[in-house]
């Protein structure tokens, strides 16, 4: 049991911490530099793309709070837990999946916003609601769909993307979208590693990898 929602392989274990920490680095890295660009020049998009990494962010550290809590209580040996100590495990990591897929669900749900220019509050209160909704369906969901509401959100904001650069064609919505498009190909990786392991090591370093490149297309930005 652990907040993970993918099985790695047994030679992936420690490199993923490794990765792991590098995308927390470079979300938080996104969200401090969007909020300054957005101090800097007022425009919204910043602030909301910075809080979309914000929640991010936080889910990582939802994940790595709940991981630590459940180990800690599996750190004797597992026939000594009591039921009440088992209840407790579950509890514990039912709030934090909970709290980790309403995190990135808000932040694709901000992206999703953001990139479609959506001014109606109707429909965005409706988002916000199916959002919290699903969340709350972590306690018995299976992950897979909590993976394709991510990749089908993340499509749709790669498809918004893709169109914006095909109008304006500047580095910045190129690297945009390829940041994007990554994040589809690491959603996908995901799902295909529940029947090829080894493919999730190539979901981190491609999650990684989008980071990095919306990290730089933020401070090129913010550099102007």
């Amino acid at each position: 049991m652990g907040i993970t929602l993918v099985h790695s392989p047994l030679w992936f274990h420690g490199i993923d911490i490794v990765l792991e920490v590098f995308s927390i680095i470079a979300a938080v890295l996104i969200t401090l530099v969007g909020y300054k660009a957005y101090k800097l020049t007022k425009e919204a998009r910043f602030f909301y793309f910075s809080l979309a990494f914000g929640f991010i962010s936080l889910s990582f550290l939802a994940r790595a709070i709940t991981a630590s809590v459940v180990i800690s209580q599996l750190s004797g040996p597992i026939t000594t837990l009591t039921q009440a100590s088992y209840n407790y495990i579950e509890n514990v990591f039912s709030i934090g999946r909970f709290f980790y897929f309403l995190l990135v669900l808000f932040a694709y749900e901000i992206l999703l916003v953001l990139s479609m220019r959506l001014a109606n509050r109707r429909i965005i209160f409706l988002l916000t609601l199916f959002m919290i909704l699903f969340a709350a369906s972590a306690f018995n969901a299976s992950p897979i769909i909590f993976y394709l509401v991510c990749l089908f959100l993340l499509i749709f904001i790669t498809w918004q993307y893709r169109d914006n650069y095909l109008v304006k064609r500047t580095p910045s919505t190129l690297l945009s979208t390829t940041a994007f498009s990554l994040l589809v190909v690491e959603f996908i990786l995901y799902i295909a590693s529940m029947w090829v392991q080894p493919l999730v090591a190539a979901a981190y370093l491609f999650r990684l990898t989008a980071y990095v490149i919306l990290l730089a297309m933020i401070v090129r930005v913010y550099a102007k």
